[in-house]
């Protein structure tokens, strides 16, 4: 007990040393370099490093002599691997970005020679497997791994983990170390094969965006307790009863973005008026036939998508114009 205690004080006291050595990243005086020559002339004055579009196959090996760097993106080059780069001499190094690349594997010694990451953008790759030694990454705070080939996740808790996407993987099944990710304010599982969500996903009570759109689901845990949630997407699943989803959702009160396309909804309920901060619904591809008057209370409800229901010309003319306010589209 006294030694979880005490790994804890040092994780939360190391993350807070790494915010207060970079109390301003975002808006640290320098400017963003993307001349690599450029950059030379004066290495320890490069904060930010933007290599991304120059078909680049491999890191320069010129990089690692940017000591104070804090940012670097290689987005958008044709590098396939990173393991004859020490990313050991870029000690300050706090973001990196390598999507669309042509990686096959997770960057082997990243988590080694960079453990200090908040950030680190890897989709639009072909990585198929992430390491066990990746857990070393303990203080990263967004992840995206979207648009790869992972069908699992290691066992790993990263407890400063704010935002993860994972779509368009090839997960089965959902990620369990996911559940353990208790600060995470977006997840994304969108466009897996995804047949079940455990009913644990209701602990990640600091949830704001949620997808789970585009899976084989055909029901989910009980959303509602998910207090915080502002974006929720669940198109283009099997649902088994769909409307009673849709009464447990509308007991989201802070939501303000809901997609609900192709989930064969047959009715909507009185409670969805209840959504008083709802700006965004789309209901499309649904079987759809009449609406009710409540949505009338959604004052906030700036644009509506119902097109490919079974509702009338006339009932479609009627909500076009009693909702003057919303973009209603069909």
């Amino acid at each position: 007990m006294r030694l979880s205690l005490l790994v804890f004080v040092l994780l939360h006291f190391s993350l807070n040393v790494i915010h207060a050595q970079y109390p301003s990243f975002d808006k640290l005086r320098g400017k963003v370099f993307t001349d690599l020559k450029d950059a030379l002339r004066e290495p320890l004055r490069v904060y930010h490093l933007d290599l991304s579009e120059q078909k680049l196959s491999e890191i320069p090996a010129e990089v690692a002599e940017f000591q104070n760097l804090l940012s670097l993106n290689l987005a958008l080059n044709q590098i396939s691997s990173v393991d004859d780069f020490d990313f050991g001499q870029l000690r300050k190094l706090v973001e990196l970005n390598m999507e669309y690349n042509d990686l096959t594997a997770f960057p082997q010694h990243l988590a080694d020679q960079a453990p200090n990451l908040l950030r680190l953008y890897l989709n639009n790759n072909r990585i198929a497997e992430i390491p066990l030694s990746f857990k070393r990454m303990q203080f990263l705070e967004e992840l995206e791994l979207h648009y790869n080939k992972l069908s699992q996740f290691p066992d790993i808790q990263f407890k400063h983990l704010l935002r993860l996407r994972l779509d368009h993987n090839a997960f089965a099944e959902f990620p369990l170390a996911v559940l353990s990710f208790r600060k995470l304010r977006y997840l994304s599982l969108n466009g897996n094969s995804l047949e079940r969500v455990p009913d644990e996903l209701t602990m990640l009570g600091k949830l704001e965006s949620l997808n789970l759109g585009d899976n084989l689901l055909t029901q989910l845990p009980k959303l509602s307790t998910l207090a915080k949630l502002r974006k929720l997407i669940l198109d283009w699943n099997r649902f088994a009863a769909p409307e009673q989803m849709l009464v447990d959702i509308c007991q989201l009160r802070r939501l303000e973005i809901l997609s609900l396309e192709n989930c064969g909804i047959g009715e909507i309920p009185k409670a969805i008026g209840d959504l008083r901060r709802l700006e965004q619904l789309s209901l499309i591809n649904n079987k759809i036939s009449t609406l009710p008057e409540s949505l009338t209370r959604l004052r906030r409800l700036d644009k509506l998508w119902i097109g490919g229901n079974n509702l009338s010309d006339e009932q479609l003319a009627f909500w076009q114009n009693t909702l003057e306010e919303t973009a209603v589209s069909f």
